[in-house]
C-alpha cells in the first residue's frame, strides 16, 4: 500500500487545472490520440473510484475521501467538455486533419462501465453503438473507416509518426499505420461493450453481441480467440505494420484479452460477485436474458 501511495502522489501530481492528466496514446496506439482526451481521463476516473475502495479496505479514510471528491469533479468536466448532446456520445481528441472526426467505441464503453454517463445518456449511447458500428463480428472501433486526413504538426509522441513522414507516400503509410484499429473487431473491446450492456440492464443485446463476436466460425481454423480480425473479411489478419522490422506482426491468434468474455458471462450472466473485498461475501444472481 505505501507503494500504491506513491504512485497517486505521482499520478495527481500530473493533473492539470482541470483536474485531467495527458496521455501519449492509448490502447488503439495507431490512432495518433495524444493530449488531453476523454479515454485517459474516464481511466483516470475509474482508477481512482478503485483506489477508494483500496484505501477504505486499508482505513486510510483520508485518501478515500480525497480520491472520491476528485472522482466527482472529474466526472463533472468529462461531461462538460466531451459530451455530444446531438448524437448522444463521447467525442475524442484526434490527431488527424483534413478528415472526419470518428466515435471511438473504447471511449464510449469506458463511460457506461464506469458510471460516468448513466440512465437514458447510458441509452443513447449504446444505442448509437448498434445502430453505427455493430457489424456480423461484433463492434467495430470506430463507426467510420478513416480512408483520408494528414498527420497533425503539432504531435509530439505518436509512435508511428516517423514512419508516415519519412514515407515516399505519407498518405499511403498512414493508411497502413491505422489499419489495425480502423473500424475493426477487437473482441476485448467488443468486452467492454458487453459489460456496458449488463450494467445497463440490457442482457438481451449483451448476448446477442457475445454470439456475434465469440460466435465467429473462423474461430474453429485456431480453437482459440484472436487479438483481432478484418470486419471485411472475417478472419485472421497478420499483416505487418513497420517497413523496418520484418519480423513484425501486430495480431495474436491466442489473446488473452479476447477471452475475458468468459470472467463477463460468470460475473453478470451467471451472476456470481463479491460484495465484500476478497470474495467474503458473494451474490449470486442470475441475469440470463
Amino acid at each position: 500500500y505505501p507503494k500504491v501511495e506513491h504512485l497517486w502522489g505521482y499520478l495527481l501530481g500530473q493533473l492539470n487545472q482541470e483536474g485531467f492528466i495527458r496521455g501519449d496514446a492509448c490502447w488503439m496506439w495507431t490512432f495518433p490520440r495524444e493530449g488531453y482526451g476523454s479515454a485517459i481521463q474516464c481511466i483516470l476516473y475509474e482508477a481512482m473510484r478503485k483506489g477508494a475502495l483500496l484505501a477504505e479496505v486499508m482505513g486510510d479514510t483520508g485518501r478515500q475521501v480525497d480520491l472520491l471528491t476528485r472522482a466527482a469533479t472529474l466526472k463533472k468536466r468529462i461531461i462538460e467538455r466531451f459530451w455530444d448532446e446531438q448524437r448522444g456520445v463521447l467525442t475524442e481528441v484526434f490527431g488527424l486533419v483534413d478528415t472526419e472526426q470518428p466515435v471511438f467505441l473504447d471511449v464510449n464503453s469506458y463511460a457506461v462501465v464506469f458510471g460516468i454517463v448513466e440512465g437514458e445518456a447510458a441509452r443513447r449511447v449504446l444505442t448509437y453503438l448498434r445502430e453505427h458500428m455493430w457489424t456480423e463480428y461484433g463492434s467495430a472501433t470506430t463507426d467510420r473507416l478513416i480512408t483520408k486526413g494528414r498527420l497533425n504538426p503539432d504531435l509530439k509522441t505518436y509512435a508511428l509518426k516517423r514512419i508516415i513522414t519519412q514515407s515516399e507516400d505519407p498518405a499511403a503509410a498512414l493508411r497502413t499505420a491505422l489499419y489495425p484499429h480502423n473500424q475493426q473487431v477487437w473482441p476485448f473491446m467488443v468486452g467492454y461493450e458487453v459489460e456496458a450492456r449488463l450494467q445497463a440492464g440490457d442482457e438481451t443485446g449483451a448476448i446477442e453481441l457475445i454470439r456475434l463476436c465469440w460466435g465467429n466460425p473462423a474461430y474453429k481454423e485456431t480453437g482459440t480467440f484472436w487479438e483481432m480480425f478484418d470486419i471485411h473479411t472475417g478472419v485472421f489478419a497478420d499483416r505487418k505494420i513497420s517497413e523496418f522490422d520484418p519480423l513484425d506482426s501486430y495480431n495474436s491468434a491466442c489473446h488473452g484479452w479476447s477471452g475475458w468474455v468468459a470472467h463477463l458471462m460468470h460475473r453478470y450472466i451467471l451472476g456470481v460477485q463479491p460484495t465484500k473485498a476478497g470474495f467474503r461475501r458473494v451474490a449470486v444472481s442470475p441475469r440470463p436474458g
